[in-house]
C-alpha cells in the first residue's frame, strides 16, 4: 500500500539492515517523492540501506550544553554562578554528548547544593552507573573482537598514533584492522591527524566494563593501567592469566621493586608498557622471566643488563626499551618472526 503513496518516514536508531527490511522492505517501495530519514549510530548501516545523503551529527558547542544542562538540572535557562560552575564541571566529562548531559542535568534537579556538588566530584572517578548502562548497549552490539579492541584503546591507547596502535591489534586479535574501521563506523573512536580518539565518555564507559570484571580484585581484570593498583598486584606477586594488559605511569609512584617472580603468573599477558621509569623500578634479585605471549614490551629505563633468559617472545612485534641498562637482549638466539621494531 505504502508503494503507491508519497509517505515520510522515519526510522530511529537502527542498528542492522535487518530491521529496516523487516518493515520496508527496502527504500525502493514507497512512492515517488517520498523522505525516508534513518538514525543510527552505524554509518554501514545507512550505506547498506542505500540512503544518498549521510549527515553526521555534531556534538553539541559550549553555549548549547550549558543551556541544555541548566534546563534539565535548574530548570532555567540563566544560570547562576553557581550553577555555571557546576555546569562547567558536568560538561568536560559529558563532552557535548546530549544524551549525557541530559541525563546529569535531570539526576541533579531538586536535589541540594551539597549534593549537586558532590554528585559532580564524583564523575570523574565514578560514573553514574544509569548513564554507562544506557551508553553500554552501543558496547554490547560489538562482536567479540571488536569489544577486546574497543577495551584496549580506552584502557591503554587513546591519543596514541593510528598506525602504531593498529600494529599491536594486528598482532593480538585477527582482522583488527577492519575492527578498527567498525569502531569509527559506529563513532565509538575517531581519527584526529592520525591519532586514534575517544571522546572521555566512551574512554569512561571502557574503563568501567572493565572495573566491574572484578571491582574489588584488580589482579582479576583483564586490564590494569590505575598505577596504585599495578603497585599492588605486581610488588605482592598477586598477577593471573586474566591479566591481558599492564601500562603504568611511574611518574605516579616513587618507586617499584618486583620480585623475580613478578610475572611468573601472568602467561597471557600481552601489553606490558612501564613509561617515566628511569631510575623508578627495581630488580635487586633479578627477574626470572616475562611472559612468552607478549606482543608489545616497553620498559623505559630497564634496569638489568638483559632480558630473562627463559623468555622466548615469538609474538613480540614492537620492542622499546629506552634508557635502559640493557647491554644484550638475551644470551643466545632468539626467532622473532613479527618483529618490527
Amino acid at each position: 500500500m505504502l508503494s503507491r503513496k508519497k509517505v515520510l518516514v522515519v526510522y530511529d536508531d537502527v542498528s542492522e539492515l535487518s530491521q529496516f527490511e523487516f518493515l520496508f522492505g527496502g527504500i525502493d517501495r514507497f512512492g515517488r517523492g517520498s523522505l525516508v530519514i534513518v538514525t543510527t549510530r552505524n554509518k554501514q548501516v545507512l550505506f547498506q540501506c542505500g540512503m544518498n545523503l549521510i549527515y553526521e551529527a555534531k556534538k553539541l558547542n559550549k553555549y548549547e550544553s550549558i543551556q541544555l544542562f541548566c534546563q534539565h538540572a535548574f530548570k532555567s535557562n540563566h544560570p547562576i554562578k553557581y550553577q555555571l560552575g557546576l555546569s562547567r564541571m558536568v560538561l568536560s566529562f559529558a563532552n557535548g554528548n546530549p544524551l549525557a548531559i541530559k541525563f546529569f542535568g535531570s539526576s541533579l534537579y531538586g536535589k541540594n547544593k551539597n549534593y549537586q556538588e558532590s554528585a559532580v566530584k564524583d564523575l570523574k572517578q565514578i560514573p553514574n552507573p544509569d548513564i554507562l548502562k544506557l551508553l553500554r548497549s552501543s558496547f554490547d552490539g560489538l562482536n567479540p573482537v571488536e569489544k577486546d579492541i574497543f577495551l584496549d584503546i580506552a584502557c591503554f591507547f587513546k591519543g596514541e598514533d593510528r598506525d602504531f596502535v593498529t600494529r599491536i591489534m594486528e598482532a593480538c586479535y585477527p582482522s583488527a584492522y577492519s575492527r578498527i574501521e567498525n569502531l569509527i563506523d559506529k563513532s565509538l573512536i575517531y581519527i584526529s591527524q592520525n591519532k586514534i580518539e575517544m571522546h572521555d565518555i566512551w574512554q569512561h564507559v571502557g574503563r568501567s566494563i572493565v572495573h566491574y570484571e572484578s571491582p574489588s580484585k584488580p589482579e582479576t581484570r583483564s586490564r590494569l593501567w590505575i598505577p596504585e593498583e599495578i603497585y599492588d598486584v605486581l610488588t605482592k606477586n598477586n598477577g593471573t592469566e586474566t591479566i591481558t594488559g599492564i601500562v603504568l605511569d611511574m611518574s605516579k609512584l616513587a618507586k617499584l621493586e618486583l620480585e623475580p617472580v613478578a610475572f611468573m603468573k601472568m602467561r597471557k599477558l600481552r601489553i606490558l608498557k612501564f613509561y617515566h621509569s628511569c631510575g623508578r623500578t627495581l630488580l635487586l634479585k633479578g627477574l626470572l622471566s616475562l611472559p612468552d605471549d607478549l606482543r608489545y614490551l616497553c620498559w623505559e629505563g630497564y634496569p638489568l643488563k638483559t632480558l630473562p633468559s627463559t623468555f622466548h617472545p615469538r609474538y613480540l612485534v614492537e620492542l622499546d626499551m629506552s634508557c635502559s641498562h640493557v647491554e644484550q637482549l638475551w644470551e643466545g638466539k632468539q626467532v622473532l618472526f613479527f618483529l618490527l621494531i
